[in-house]
């Protein structure tokens, strides 16, 4: 019984997936964008890597961490608007993770919206309170 309860529950999320345009391969894909995305990220080529996590975004758009490392990229290159806006895509995918906080402040501290930027680093440090950038933000 408990087996049959299992195999129901993986055709569902397979099933859900497809629906959803998240077919296995895709969610493969986009993970290797952004594994791709992340060492041109590391090797500072944020142009690169900006173009990389768009096309993770492009093949899973429930990746939430492609848009914040995408919003972390356009911040360096000074891209404040659009990185404020994948800020706050991430945050409605996963609202739990500080970074995305910390980038959504740091892209409205260069907007000089500055108390909206606190609060955003403020709900960082509450997510994380051993968040060493968002103190330094």
């Amino acid at each position: 019984m408990r087996k049959l309860a299992l195999l129901l529950l993986a055709i569902i999320l397979v099933f859900s997936l497809i629906l959803t345009g998240c077919a296995i391969p895709n969610l493969i894909r986009s993970s290797q964008l952004l594994n791709e995305g992340n060492k041109s990220f590391d090797d500072a080529k944020y142009e690169e890597a900006a173009a990389l996590y768009e096309k993770a975004i492009k093949a899973n758009r429930y990746n939430a961490t492609a848009y914040g490392n995408k919003s972390a990229a356009l911040i360096l290159l000074k891209e404040y608007e659009e990185a404020l806006e994948l800020a706050n895509k991430a945050l409605e995918i996963n609202d739990r993770e500080a970074m995305f906080h910390l980038n959504k402040g740091e892209a409205l501290n260069n907007l000089d919206e500055n108390e909206n930027a606190i609060e955003s680093f403020n709900k960082a440090l509450e997510l994380d309170p051993e968040f060493v950038d968002a103190y330094n933000s």
